[in-house]
């Protein structure tokens, strides 16, 4: 997975985001101070809390893909390279598969392992009594939300354990964080809209297909990447792996 098919992922997934963190972000901004923030100050207040969340998957992303890289430097075998590809191209093809049978909640089964670490970190969350929260303040909470169990935050969080160096791994979780922002900071008649165009049969199943091409592409590529047509050809190589 890259930045771009992360943050398509993200745009994509943001129906199920606004549903299930919405509540939450309603939550963190709840106090009757903030009847007397101005729309810009609001705008100011959710861009943070969001950025804080978004700061949160990208620390996780890069954390985790260090694990892996540990492991590799330890078991670089083809038997574990190929291991690494069919784990890392099943978890793509799973994501495609979800959207394509319009999942609610994708991979909930993931949720439980993070519902421990969630009620822990949910305690650091403190409300705002102040007519204008700090942005430090902001900040932090957004971090925190971005601990809430969510399978598909951990379906995206699994394809960075093995990436090739952490700069990628932090550019597949920023790009899935900046692709959910728009349905969690937009409201009114833009986040309605933008609900529409997410949730619509064409484009789930579109994004369905993208993702199951995309993982299918990742575990059969050592087959076909040899092969003499695609040696003629390397540009074609080169675009499946933008893509994908």
């Amino acid at each position: 997975m890259t930045f771009w098919s992360a943050l398509i992922l993200g745009l994509v997934g943001s129906a199920h985001c606004a549903g299930m963190c919405g509540g939450i972000q309603v939550a963190l901004q709840s106090q009757p101070s903030f009847v007397l923030l101005s729309r810009v100050q609001l705008f100011h207040h959710l861009l943070l809390l969001n950025a804080g969340r978004v700061v949160m998957y990208l620390t996780l992303g890069v954390v985790l893909s260090l694990l892996g890289l540990s492991v590799l430097s330890q078991v670089n075998t083809p038997t574990m390279i190929r291991a690494v590809r069919l784990f890392t191209g099943s978890v793509v093809l799973l994501i495609g598969v979800h959207f394509i049978l319009r999942q609610s909640r994708p991979f909930r089964f993931l949720e439980q392992f993070g519902t421990g670490m969630w009620r822990i970190a949910s305690r650091g969350i403190k409300p705002h009594n102040e007519i204008v929260s700090t942005p430090l303040r902001t900040l932090l909470n957004g971090m925190i939300w971005g601990l809430i169990p969510c399978g598909l935050v951990y379906a995206v969080l699994l394809t960075t354990v093995f990436t090739n160096n952490l700069v990628d791994a932090g550019m597949i979780t920023l790009g899935f964080g900046l692709g959910t922002m728009p349905s969690l900071v937009l409201s009114g008649m833009l986040f309605k809209r933008l609900q529409e165009i997410v949730k619509h049969r064409g484009v789930q199943m579109a994004a369905g297909v993208f993702f199951v091409c995309g993982g299918l592409l990742i575990i059969s590529a050592p087959y076909w990447v040899s092969s003499e047509f695609l040696r003629a050809y390397p540009q074609l190589i080169n675009l499946v792996f933008c893509v994908t």
